[in-house]
């Protein structure tokens, strides 16, 4: 039998055999390779040794009792775990979307707006180069009504304040609050959700 090549994935059948110690040395080295460097191997590996964890747990059980005196055999439970397990796999992950980077900067005199990705997280940059430094920093966003939909605080580094915005903004416009840590409005801007 040849040696196993990984140029792409390895099947859910070599992962299966894997997990299970059936393949030989020689063949499980690439294997082994590939898995140290490809996290989506590693996680579909780590639902294979789950899966397979189930099912001798549910192998391994004594016959339960319901409220109705009915004994449930082992083969069913097992039945029951492998088939809720399988509509999970079966289930699609929702990719985790990437921050949207938004630069804001104070324009002298004018209404110029940053722009941003409605429904995603922001890491909102903040120049700081003619402010007087402050130990920390207070952000707020709020809607163009002037509710708060998030605030926070941080720490500068250098002329920037890097600030982490976890709950998405819906679309529409939007304004970014930069405060002292003593709550004295510094700056405000502009901030169009699209």
């Amino acid at each position: 039998m040849p040696h196993i090549r990984f140029a792409a994935h390895p099947s859910e059948d070599t992962l299966e055999e894997y997990a299970f110690g059936r393949l030989r040395e020689q063949d499980a080295a690439p294997l082994e390779e590939h898995l140290l460097l490809c996290s989506t191997c590693q996680d579909r590996l780590g639902e294979v040794e789950q899966y397979i964890r189930l099912i001798k747990t549910a192998a391994s059980m004594e016959p339960r009792r319901t409220t109705a005196g009915w004994r449930i055999p082992t083969g069913v439970a097992a039945l029951c775990v492998s088939a809720a397990l399988a509509l999970l796999l079966m289930i699609p992950r929702v990719p985790v979307e990437k921050t949207v980077q938004v630069d804001l900067i104070a324009f002298r005199g004018g209404v110029e707006m940053a722009h941003a990705t409605a429904g995603r997280r922001l890491e909102l940059t903040i120049d700081l180069s003619d402010l007087p430094p402050s130990p920390a920093y207070r952000v707020q966003v709020v809607d163009a009504a002037g509710r708060e939909e998030w605030s926070g605080s941080a720490a500068a580094s250098g002329v920037k304040l890097v600030v982490q915005v976890s709950k998405p903004l819906e679309r529409g416009v939007h304004w970014v609050r930069l405060s002292s840590a003593d709550d004295e409005l510094l700056r405000e801007f502009g901030l169009r959700a699209e």
